[in-house]
């Protein structure tokens, strides 16, 4: 006697759990000092990455959305100006381990913005001594074929320090920004416009246990 048995098996259809948005556009330091332009400020080299574009009032736009409309994390906190929604912290490059631009932020745990993201984290400090000197080279402002001075010049120094015998270690950065622009229309002495500003940055960190850091920035 022969039998004959049929066994039917359902297969479950596995679902993709990829995410649809596209990948960040994140920028290492390295990629930072690479860049030929000498800037002094995250805010001056986003718009390297793509999406990002700088308007001639100096604002942002990511993907169309004003900066306004838009949110910065520095180290997952929130750095934006309360009153206007701008970027209100200036993190120098020289602070900055890597930055990410996200066109696509639909975070429900973040909220009130409906523009770009951008997340920064911050390098820290070295254990051993390091110093550096930026920006020593100024550039000159001409006018009518002659020299009148110093156009732009942004002098600044970077150094690390340990502490307390590697368990405690500083990061500082510090820059003076001198400009002068001839685009007023008044007359001489008067044709040129001044400006000066101050930015320094530091950041403290301590090695408390094997599985306890405690960073002050």
């Amino acid at each position: 006697m022969v039998a004959e048995k049929v066994e039917v098996k359902e297969t479950a259809t596995s679902i993709a759990t990829e995410t649809a948005a596209p990948p960040p556009a994140t920028v290492t330091n390295a990629e930072i000092i690479s860049i030929p332009t000498p800037q002094e400020k995250v805010k001056d080299i986003l718009p390297f990455t793509p999406g990002v574009i700088k308007t001639l009032d100096s604002k942002l736009t990511f993907k169309g959305a004003d900066e306004n409309q838009s949110l910065l994390l520095v180290n997952s906190a929130r750095t934006t100006d309360p009153v206007t929604g701008s970027f209100g912290v200036p993190i120098p490059t020289d602070a900055v381990e890597s930055f990410a631009v996200y066109k696509t932020p639909y975070d429900s745990s973040l909220g009130s913005f409906s523009g770009g993201l951008t997340t920064i984290e911050t390098r820290p400090p070295d254990d051993q001594y390091s110093f550096k000197l930026r920006g020593i080279v100024p550039s000159v402002l001409g006018k009518k074929g002659g020299m009148v001075g110093v156009a732009e010049a942004i002098p600044g120094v970077s150094f690390d320090a340990p502490l307390n015998s590697s368990q405690t270690s500083a990061l500082g950065i510090v820059s003076v920004r001198n400009e002068k622009d001839d685009g007023r229309r008044s007359p001489l002495p008067f044709d040129i416009s001044k400006r000066q500003g101050f930015n320094s940055f530091s950041t403290v960190e301590a090695i408390l246990a094997p599985n306890h850091v405690l960073t002050l920035t």
